[in-house]
């Protein structure tokens, strides 16, 4: 399987190279952490990191990684990012190492000891429904993206006297950040565990709604061009590429936590579902109106986020949302220890335009008649070193805390719904 991943990675390499596009290095590149105690220390270091052409890659507890230049460290720091410290001192070297387990695999490596592209990963989510076909169906496009591949959707439940059509169901999605592989990795293994899980109550009581790649071109293009690409492919009207899947959501859209600049990695679109790939897949989940729990899977930080992420007030069901994050927590960290913190998004630091304050949000409350139990969890890594580079060695272990919690996440929005 993997050499197979490697043929078509080095033949989609060709093709990028004859379009033009080289493939990005990241020589004389580092990744700081730089504490900052505090909302305002912490916006402070983000306009820095911006100031200076960095790359924000996590916000946890009163820290940021920010990705910048040798020449940014060489010249001295900011004085707001006085309290940054080198995490990753060569970078290229850290991507390079990402590759390395992908380059030693052989035809019949197991699937989850390693990452795969977009086709091989459509591939696998189809031929699950093969070979599953009394609980999980594929359907090979809800929608395309901008370069015309195909968002497809699984759906997976057991037989039970209920109609599949009469039960609620539970939506999971992965990969609106192209460079979070390992999303998309856990929701691959979230997906197995349902098709072929043992304990059926769960499968019995709902239906599972997935859409595995939310954002199909980005995701190529960190195989073939940029490993550490965020955005969709989306062509800018300034020539410049891509919108941030995550901040072009119609939930507060265009507020703080997004930028109207096309060339940041935070740009928010030109309006509301701008990209395909988010109308595509909101319009979906406003087809599905038996949804009551929805979650949008990301990296890294080790964090499991509530509404809201645009503002301080407490959302109507505080109580319900913080419980059912407090229990994902504690069920994550009794399968091998990771904690995992609960907190509101916007404890972070303010965001707009983001899927999880859409699912607990206006328009889906006008398009199905509920609020879901929407939450976005930040999987593994805590740090920035290895950051977005989390080896394939951690894609079971993680797979496996997150199934822990959604096992709980699913039972409890079923149990009590909003």
């Amino acid at each position: 399987m993997v050499a197979a991943v490697m043929v078509m990675v080095l033949v989609a390499a060709a093709v990028a190279s004859a379009a033009g596009d080289k493939v990005v290095r990241y020589d004389d590149e580092v990744v700081l952490e730089c504490q900052h105690g505090n909302a305002t220390g912490g916006a402070a270091v983000r306009a820095w990191a911006e100031e200076v052409g960095g790359d924000v890659w996590a916000v946890r507890d009163g820290v940021t990684d920010v990705r910048v230049t040798g020449a940014v460290v060489a010249r001295g720091l900011a004085a707001v990012a006085g309290g940054c410290r080198v995490v990753v001192d060569d970078l290229q070297a850290l991507v390079a190492a990402s590759r390395a387990p992908l380059a030693r695999g052989t035809s019949n490596t197991p699937w989850f000891n390693d990452y795969h592209t977009y086709d091989e990963i459509a591939a696998w989510f189809a031929e699950l429904a093969a070979q599953y076909p009394e609980r999980v169906s594929f359907q090979p496009r809800i929608g395309e993206s901008t370069e015309g591949r195909a968002l497809f959707a699984v759906r997976i439940s057991a037989p039970s006297p209920v109609p599949v059509a009469q039960r609620p169901q539970i939506y999971l999605q992965a990969l609106q950040h192209a460079r979070e592989w390992i999303g998309g990795a856990v929701i691959q293994y979230i997906a197995q565990q349902l098709a072929t899980t043992t304990e059926t109550a769960l499968l019995e009581a709902a239906e599972f709604v997935l859409v595995p790649v939310v954002n199909p071109d980005g995701y190529a293009y960190t195989w073939t061009t940029d490993r550490l690409w965020r955005k969709t492919r989306y062509r800018n009207a300034d020539g410049s590429y891509g919108i941030d899947a995550n901040r072009n959501w119609d939930d507060h859209w265009g507020g703080q936590g997004s930028s109207s600049n096309p060339r940041s990695d935070t740009y928010h679109g030109p309006a509301p579902f701008a990209a395909p790939e988010t109308l595509a897949v909101s319009d979906f989940i406003l087809q599905n109106s038996r949804i009551v729990a929805a979650y949008d899977l990301h990296a890294y930080s080790q964090l499991i986020l509530g509404p809201y992420g645009w503002t301080h007030a407490a959302p109507p069901h505080a109580q319900q949302l913080q419980t059912s994050g407090n229990f994902q927590s504690l069920a994550i960290e009794k399968v091998h220890g990771k904690k995992y913190v609960s907190q509101p998004s916007v404890d972070l630091y303010p965001t707009t335009g983001s899927a999880g304050d859409w699912f607990y949000g206006q328009q889906i409350l006008d398009g199905i008649g509920r609020l879901t139990y929407g939450f976005t969890l930040e999987a593994r890594p805590a740090s920035a070193n290895p950051g977005f580079l989390l080896p394939p060695n951690q894609i079971i272990p993680t797979g496996e805390e997150v199934w822990a919690a959604i096992q709980f996440w699913a039972s409890y929005a079923l149990e009590n719904p909003l």
